[in-house]
């Protein structure tokens, strides 16, 4: 009769492990397809900030460069664009208390 109930709390020991061991293999595949989730939502995230920057980055040349183009034709518009951004604190300081 010992012997039997010994089998029986081995037998049951072991289903116990193989059971957690699963438990954690499943645990651990989930928290790896979560992180690589997470990693391709930041790879297109980044791809398309980066887009969209490029093209900001393009609108400011575009502006930039009609901005030259129309203070060349308007000396008086050149003169209150700098008088405008050194109110508004663009410009470049020098000297003591920088």
């Amino acid at each position: 009769m010992k012997l039997k109930e010994v089998y029986w709390s081995l037998l049951l020991i072991g289903i116990t492990g193989v059971l957690l061991s699963l438990q954690y293999r499943i645990s651990e595949d989930i928290e790896k397809t979560e992180a690589m989730r997470q990693t391709k939502e930041l790879a297109n995230q980044l791809i398309q900030l980066k887009k969209e920057r490029d093209i900001l980055y393009d609108d400011v040349t575009k502006m930039r460069s009609q901005l030259e183009m129309l203070s060349m034709s308007e000396p008086q518009l050149l003169e209150e664009m700098r008088y405008a951004s050194t109110l508004a604190g663009f410009n470049e300081l020098t000297g003591i208390g920088q």
